[in-house]
């Protein structure tokens, strides 16, 4: 049985997650389900899309469940914490010293390294 690749309205809709979740609109336990399911219905572990990857890791299991996890590898840097392709102010998605974002007005995935005083 062929499994039809992610068409333009999945990658859509896993970009909107994304955004949403950098701009505090949709948890991170609740973007990673969605996006892990999507991906587990074309049987993905790992989506191109652009200027990033979304990548379905190992799940962590507690007591109070399975809760999925995905990472988001963005290919553009930032210099300093602002937009590469607009200058707009980032949403945070993940990473410590090394900071993956999103673009809060064009929707830019990108990275940055954080400069705050006493990070490394």
């Amino acid at each position: 049985m062929l499994i039809p690749f992610p068409n333009s309205t999945t990658r859509t809709y896993i970009h909107i997650f994304v955004l949403a979740n950098a701009r505090g609109h949709l948890s991170r336990v609740k973007t990673d389900a969605l996006i892990t399911a999507m991906l587990r219905g074309y049987g993905l572990s790992k989506l191109h899309l652009d200027g990033y990857t979304v990548h379905v890791a190992e799940p962590i299991e507690t007591d109070l469940g399975v809760f999925p996890i995905t990472h988001i590898e963005a290919k553009y840097w930032g210099e300093g914490d602002r937009c590469p392709k607009c200058g707009g102010k980032p949403g945070y998605l993940e990473g410590d010293e090394v900071i993956t974002a999103a673009c809060m007005a064009c929707g830019c995935v990108f990275k940055f390294k954080d400069t705050r005083e006493g990070v490394k």
